[in-house]
């Protein structure tokens, strides 16, 4: 996984860049999708991965408030679609948001 040389080292509520890879492939690994060569996009209150090996984003949540709110995000981005509105799209045949190793993620 590359990382930007300015990506801070820990969002508020957990996620550290120390434990990411792990977290990654923990993710990956539950939705059935290849995480070598992720490139880190932004690693705020949520980490934003561009996966190297499919045109997906994984987007994991960070931060407690993050975590408190990844199912209304889900559930909005679903509304959106349902209502043709030109926004970013969930990944389709994958149950979201996908929980593993103590985090929750959806992918774009």
């Amino acid at each position: 996984m590359s990382t930007p040389p300015s990506a801070p080292t820990a969002s508020a509520g957990g996620l550290t860049l120390a434990e990411l890879p792990a977290v990654v492939a923990a993710l990956c690994d539950r939705a059935g999708l290849d995480p070598p060569g992720a490139q880190l996009i932004k690693f705020t209150n949520n980490a934003a991965l561009r996966l190297a090996t499919a045109p997906v984003v994984v987007r994991i949540a960070g931060s407690r408030a993050a975590r408190a709110s990844i199912t209304t995000v889900v559930q909005v981005a679903r509304w959106l679609a349902g209502q043709g509105m030109p926004a970013v799209r969930l990944l389709p045949g994958i149950d979201q948001p996908v929980e593993a190793a103590g985090h929750v993620s959806c992918r774009v």
